[in-house]
């Protein structure tokens, strides 16, 4: 399937883990029997999957946003939780996203619930993924992608930036601490699909303002035609998430608990 037809989330994963069937599908207690019955697989691992209690799990791992793991403390849609936070009991380990530090100031009733689980601390680290060199070039032919290393590629250089994620506002902030002179930016809602109308007023907006590239999201980039003649070089940001000196006391943790 392609990105339109599986998913953005669900199209990448594929990609990355090309030997590793990826199934979609709302009834999860389906798709893991159809899982069990084509692949005979010895993990089954789901995503976005803590409230499908009619699935046994051996392991539930939460993630929380260091700086704000409730968010509002509100429930949809006027907020982000969907269960009292009690249900965090559950959760077997927790794993914070974008910690600048090991320290937390967390409500109150989030300690209760965490109190003697293990919990691991992670950043974001973005690198770049690809890049589609434009009609017109200013970059060298021989970057490599897939290293954070080469992030120094902004350095200096007038960028148009867009993107369609959850925190838009993230993405802009990390581009720029990598010393890029930003002249425009363009945002749209997570998982939103770009029209050629879209792209041809980005690229309109790009010459307007002087940009030497474009700068997306892996996940916005497989929501774009892949006809497109691109007039600038684009570059493709990725992200992955490190566990820092913690990832062996991870790897650990998960090989104990899948007996």
């Amino acid at each position: 399937m392609d990105a339109g037809t599986a998913g953005d989330e669900p199209y990448m994963m594929a990609k990355t883990l090309k030997d590793v069937p990826i199934l979609v599908g709302s009834n999860r207690l389906q798709s893991c029997s159809i899982a069990l019955q084509k692949f005979n697989p010895d993990l089954i691992i789901l995503d976005d999957a803590f409230q499908h209690l009619k699935l046994f799990r051996d392991i539930d791992i939460v993630l929380l946003d260091h700086s704000k793991p409730l968010g509002n403390q509100r429930f949809l849609p006027r907020g982000p939780l969907r269960e009292p936070v009690s249900a965090l009991k559950r959760g077997s380990v927790f794993i914070t996203t974008r910690s600048r530090t090991s320290s937390v100031n967390w409500p109150k009733e989030l300690d209760a619930v965490l109190n003697g689980k293990p919990i691991f601390f992670t950043t974001h680290r973005p690198y770049v993924s690809s890049i589609e060199f434009g009609i017109t070039s200013v970059l060298s032919r021989n970057i490599n992608t897939g290293d954070q290393l080469n992030m120094d590629v902004f350095k200096g250089k007038k960028a148009y930036l867009f993107s369609g994620i959850v925190r838009n506002s993230d993405f802009r902030a990390s581009i720029l601490e990598y010393g890029c002179i930003e002249v425009g930016f363009s945002e749209f809602p997570d998982h939103h699909f770009y029209s050629p109308k879209e792209m041809e007023t980005i690229f309109h907006n790009a010459e307007k303002t002087g940009a030497e590239m474009l700068v997306t999201t892996e996940k916005d980039f497989v929501r774009i035609s892949k006809a497109i003649s691109w007039p600038v070089d684009i570059i493709v940001v990725g992200v992955k998430i490190s566990f820092k000196e913690d990832s062996s006391l991870f790897d650990s943790f998960i090989n104990k608990n899948l007996k």
